[in-house]
Parts: C-alpha cells; sequence; structure tokens
C-alpha cells in the first residue's frame, strides 16, 4: 500500500495529529506501523479496509474491554479528539488509528505448555463474557 518514503511522511503527519513526538515508524504490515516516540512504543494501524463508522464501532469495542480491564491495548485520540482519522499519505485518503503498544512479549511457540493455554482459555472466557455485557450496553 505504501511506497518508499511514506515512512517519514507517515511520521510527520503523525506528530501533526497526535499529542505524542513520534521518532520513527517501521512496517511491521502494509496497514500497520510500529512507531516508536520518546515516551513509548505505538501501533498505527492505516487503512481503508473497513468504512469510517466500522473502524469507529471497533475501536468503541476494544475500548469497552480496556476500560473494562483486559488486557487490550488502548487508542490514543487525535489533538482533534477523534479516535479514527482521515490522512492524506502519498496520494491516497485513508484511516488511520493509533494504539499504544499492549504490555508483554510475544509468546514463542516453543515455550507454549498447559499452563499457558489454560490462562489463554481462561482469558478468552473473560473476553466472552465482556463481549456479552457490551452488546447489552450497545446493540
Amino acid at each position: 500500500m505504501f511506497q518508499n518514503g511514506d515512512s517519514t511522511q507517515l511520521i510527520k503527519i503523525l506528530n501533526d495529529l497526535y499529542p505524542v513526538e513520534f521518532l520513527a515508524a517501521q512496517p511491521v504490515t502494509n496497514e500497520m506501523f510500529r512507531c516508536t516516540a520518546k515516551q513509548d512504543v505505538y501501533f498505527a494501524r492505516i487503512t481503508n479496509y473497513k468504512s469510517y463508522d466500522e473502524q469507529l464501532e471497533e475501536v468503541t469495542y476494544t475500548n469497552f474491554l480496556n476500560r473494562e480491564g483486559l488486557a487490550v491495548s488502548p487508542t490514543v485520540s487525535s489533538l482533534n479528539r477523534n479516535v479514527v482519522e482521515k490522512i492524506t499519505l502519498g496520494d491516497k485518503e485513508v484511516l488511520t488509528v493509533l494504539y499504544k503498544a499492549a504490555p508483554g512479549v510475544h509468546l514463542e511457540r516453543s515455550q507454549w505448555n498447559a499452563n499457558v493455554l489454560k490462562e489463554l482459555g481462561r482469558q478468552i472466557g473473560r473476553l466472552h463474557r465482556f463481549s456479552r455485557k457490551f452488546e447489552e450496553i450497545h446493540p
């Protein structure tokens, strides 16, 4: 989706849009950038794979889960107080959502064991319960 040089342009756009001072942006996928700031690490999703309304609904759900105490990456509102922003990157208008990086590390498959999988199942159960609660509040 992006050409060489877009990372530099992306950093400038993000610095103008968000209350964070970004130093670098490295592509993780064509639509996700790992953004290093002075204070922390963030991930910027830059895409049009869903409409503005669909992305806003998704962010409303994940922010709800975060507020309820689940280990879900919170979004960062723009200086315009939006969680989904329209930006122009290169010659394309795209949507961006900025997430603060979640704590923790990627657990290598060789470290998976019965206790890890049991905890994973417990967390999926919590996610399911909170998803039902979300649907009651936001049908």
